[in-house]
């Protein structure tokens, strides 16, 4: 099994910690994993208490960093395993990791770390998808 493939077996059903599993960290962990970066490791103090959805009402941190950091923008219709993406709806700045062609990989407080059908979320949220190349 591929790098990638372990991690998404190891996080999918583990439950939301903040500096651990929220949706940015899953983000920078498979792109780390991927690419042999350290993102986990440099973007995880901004992962807290004060950063969590019902704070960022009008603010685009995710998207600025991933934006800042990335390699290439896709269009939603080609997203494959490993892109990452964000999105936006009703004031909340939410992220996620593309598995395959069907499905995705996010996480909340609710439900923690799970697979979501791909395509309908992009949609949903209007998500730029990104590659690292």
């Amino acid at each position: 099994m591929n790098p990638f493939d372990s991690f998404v077996d190891e996080v999918v059903g583990t439950p939301f910690v903040i500096g651990e599993t929220s949706c940015i960290m899953l983000l920078a962990r498979a792109i780390d994993v991927q690419h042999g970066t350290q993102y986990w490791q440099q973007y995880r103090h901004l992962d807290t208490e004060n950063y969590l959805p019902e704070d960022m009402q009008g603010e685009r941190i995710i998207y600025d960093i991933v934006r800042a950091e990335c390699k290439e923008t896709i269009d939603r219709k080609d997203a494959r395993a490993g892109d990452v993406f964000v999105g936006w709806r009703a004031g909340n700045e939410m992220c996620g990791v593309v598995v395959n062609d069907r499905q995705c990989m996010t996480s909340n407080p609710e439900v923690g770390v799970c697979l979501f059908p791909l395509q309908p979320i992009l949609r949903l949220y209007k998500a730029e998808v990104f590659r690292w190349v």
